[in-house]
């Protein structure tokens, strides 16, 4: 449950702070980015419970664990806020 308190407050930053920079031009970008960050966080264990077919040759085999998936989803997410930071600095 905190995890998905702290992916929609950074989200929230991510919508924000581009639209006051730059304008609301980039509102639909943004939101078009953060589907597969926040998806990867609220459904860890869905997207980690897939097997079956795999992207290119063989099949996924057995279960990613859940906690996988939410550290993928919080480092998509943060990347771009990373890189403003440093930017700035």
């Amino acid at each position: 449950m905190k995890t998905k308190v702290i992916a929609c407050i950074s989200a929230l930053i991510l919508l924000v702070l581009p639209c006051i920079t730059a304008g609301l031009f980039t509102l639909p970008f943004v939101a078009f980015y953060l589907i597969l960050p926040l998806s990867c966080i609220w459904f860890s264990n869905e997207l980690g419970g897939y097997t079956g077919i795999g992207m290119g040759k063989g099949a996924i085999t057995t279960k990613t664990p859940g906690c996988f998936i939410v550290f993928a989803g919080f480092l998509l997410l943060w990347v771009p806020i990373i890189l403003v930071i440093l930017d700035i600095i």
